[in-house]
């Protein structure tokens, strides 16, 4: 007889997905974006079109990164508060990141608004960047040994 699919093997499954959409889609936006952040043109021609092309797909992702997880970090009882923080910092990271890159497709702002919108999209990049990195790495940092409970998915 087949195994039975449970709410309790289920549920870690679409968080992990959730996790490796978020990683993956974040990869691809680093690698387009990444010559452009540190060079005076910006972003320009196909490496344009792919990181605006994958950026709705990581919004959605990050949003369903958000409901997957939330209830796993809403409370600090278990586990590490600075892994349960960088969750709650990419989550707000992600929302000036995502809304200054949106608001800046709209024609009702003029050139020194788009300037400010493509400053506070890099500093949010920046952030979310520091905190999605830490917020993956911190569970391989545990001792040899040492119950992993504090990064376990319930």
């Amino acid at each position: 007889m087949p195994p039975s699919i449970t709410t309790k093997s289920f549920i870690p499954f679409i968080q992990r997905v959730a996790g490796c959409a978020v990683l993956m889609g974040f990869a691809g936006l680093f690698l387009t974006a990444y010559p452009a952040f540190w060079g005076e043109a910006g972003l320009s021609g196909y490496r344009h079109f792919l990181h605006a092309g994958m950026a709705p797909v990581f919004a959605v992702c990050i949003t369903f990164l958000a409901l997957a997880r939330a209830p796993r970090h809403a409370e600090c009882s278990s586990g590490s508060i600075l892994w349960h923080g960088c969750f709650w910092l990419i989550l707000i990271a992600a929302v000036p990141l995502i809304l200054s890159s949106v608001l800046a497709m709209f024609a009702i702002y003029g050139t020194q608004a788009q300037r400010l919108l493509l400053r506070i999209h890099r500093g949010s990049a920046v952030f979310f960047s520091a905190f999605i990195v830490l917020y993956a790495l911190l569970p391989l940092g545990r001792r040899p040994g040492e119950s992993d409970s504090r990064f376990r998915v319930e």
